[in-house]
C-alpha cells in the first residue's frame, strides 16, 4: 500500500503526467450515456441508465456490442447515437473538480502535461471551451493513425519525441484500459476511480477524485 505521504513524495520524481481524455478530466459519459439512450429508444429500446452509463465507462465498442446482441441493433443505430450526441455543445460537457487545478498545478511546477485518447479533433476543441488547452505540451489524438489503447505505440512516440525518462513519467487514467496502456509503455500509472469502480487495476497509484490527486501535487515546486 502506498500511503498519502509516499504519494507525495513520489508525485514530486514525476516530470510528465500524460492524460486520458473522457471519463479523467472531462466528465462526458453522462451526456454519452444520455445520447445512447435516446438512440435506444428511437429503436424501441428502453434501457436501464447506469447499465449503460457502466458498459460506456468501459469502452464504448464494449456497450455497442453488447446491445447489439441483445437487440438486434440494425446498421443505422450509430447514425442515431451520433445525432444525438452531436445535439450537444461543447460547452455542455464539463470538466471534473480539481481537473484544472490539477493542469495548473503541474504546469507552474515546471512539469508537463500530455494527452493520448481516442478522441478526434473534438479533444483540442473541448480543451479550448475550458481554457485549459495551453497547459498540454501535446495533444495525441485518432487523427495521429496510432493503434488504440492498450496498444503503446502513440506513448512511445511521445516518450521518443521529448527524450522522456519512463520512470518519470505518470500515464492518468479511468478505465482498465488506461492502465494496460500505461504498463504496456513502461510507464508508471494512475487510476482515478470517478465512477466508483472500487478497483484500481494494478495501477501504481489510485484515488477516488482528482481532488485526492490534487492533494499529492502540492508539495510540487
Amino acid at each position: 500500500m502506498v500511503f498519502p505521504l509516499q504519494k507525495t513524495l513520489i508525485m514530486k520524481n514525476i516530470d510528465y503526467f500524460i492524460w486520458d481524455f473522457d471519463g479523467t478530466l472531462f466528465d462526458t459519459y453522462p451526456l454519452m450515456t444520455d445520447a445512447f439512450l435516446k438512440a435506444l429508444y428511437e429503436c424501441g429500446i428502453e434501457a436501464d441508465f447506469d447499465e449503460v452509463l457502466s458498459l460506456l465507462s468501459s469502452t464504448f465498442s464494449t456497450t455497442v456490442e453488447y446491445y447489439t446482441k441483445k437487440y438486434n441493433l440494425t446498421d443505422n443505430f450509430m447514425d442515431v447515437y451520433i445525432k444525438y450526441k452531436h445535439a450537444y455543445t461543447y460547452n455542455d460537457y464539463p470538466l471534473f473538480d480539481y481537473a484544472y487545478d490539477c493542469l495548473k498545478k503541474i504546469v507552474n511546477s515546471n512539469k508537463h502535461n500530455l494527452m493520448v485518447t481516442h478522441r478526434g479533433q473534438s479533444a483540442v476543441e473541448l480543451l479550448k471551451t475550458k481554457n485549459i488547452n495551453n497547459f498540454f505540451l501535446e495533444v495525441v489524438t485518432r487523427d495521429n493513425k496510432f493503434g488504440r489503447k492498450p496498444c503503446p505505440d502513440s506513448a512511445f512516440y511521445l516518450i521518443n519525441k521529448y527524450n522522456i525518462d519512463k520512470a518519470r513519467a505518470l500515464y492518468i487514467g479511468d478505465r482498465e484500459l488506461d492502465i494496460q496502456f500505461g504498463k504496456n509503455a513502461g510507464l508508471k500509472t494512475c487510476f482515478i476511480d470517478n465512477f466508483n469502480f472500487n478497483e484500481n487495476f494494478n495501477a501504481d497509484f489510485s484515488f477516488k477524485s482528482l481532488k485526492e490527486l490534487y492533494k499529492s501535487l502540492e508539495e510540487l515546486k
